[in-house]
């Protein structure tokens, strides 16, 4: 399950690819809006090109469901022609935006609680919540979801047997969000375009 996000993780190092000015207006309003959490700052965010997701072993983990990325991810993640990665090098907390023409298709963030202190553990929750209140269009409910979502997943881990056990999917606006985690290490966001 975690080696697509080493794959995800490995691509911010390549520091090529286009320039922050051809980023898509989701994700000029994104950047700012986690900065004054103070985990990361608008020069954490590095453009670089996205994984080959046709290659076999990507290919193979995106058809079997791959847990930390909604419905229809897969499509949004093979037509990606941009990504962008900002992460934390101390927690490993990290948001991956992938987007193609059509502006902002994919958003993916891994917040590692078991990584952080208290204190950078409400950070990552509270840029999570700043990521989604970025992408919908209609905030109501939102939060409320988020958090009864993946303590949800945590809560049921043992007993689960679906992925629809370990994923919460709701549309807000013109992204479909899902939640899901590891108990008691790991929680996801992603967001796919629908729209």
């Amino acid at each position: 399950m975690f080696r697509l996000h080493r794959v995800l993780w490995a691509g911010a190092v390549l520091v090529v690819g286009c320039r922050p000015a051809d980023r898509p207006p989701e994700l000029l309003r994104l950047i700012p809006a986690v900065e004054p959490v103070g985990l990361l700052q608008p020069s954490s965010f590095i453009d670089t090109p996205p994984p080959d997701f046709s290659l076999p072993s990507l290919r193979n983990q995106l058809d079997s469901g791959f847990l930390a990325v909604p419905t229809g991810a897969a499509a949004a993640l093979l037509g990606s022609k941009q990504l962008v990665i900002g992460a934390d090098t101390e927690t490993s907390f990290s948001i991956s935006a992938y987007s193609n023409q059509d502006g902002l298709q994919l958003v993916h963030v891994f917040a590692p609680l078991v990584n952080g202190s208290d204190s950078q553990n409400k950070q990552m929750l509270a840029s999570l919540d700043s990521v989604a209140r970025v992408l919908a269009t209609d905030t109501t409910g939102l939060f409320t979801w988020i958090d009864s979502s993946w303590q949800a997943v945590w809560r049921d881990w043992e007993h689960s047997r679906t992925r629809s056990d370990r994923v919460k999917e709701r549309r807000f606006g013109h992204f479909l969000m899902a939640m899901t985690g590891v108990p008691p290490d790991f929680v996801f966001l992603g967001a796919v375009r629908v729209q």
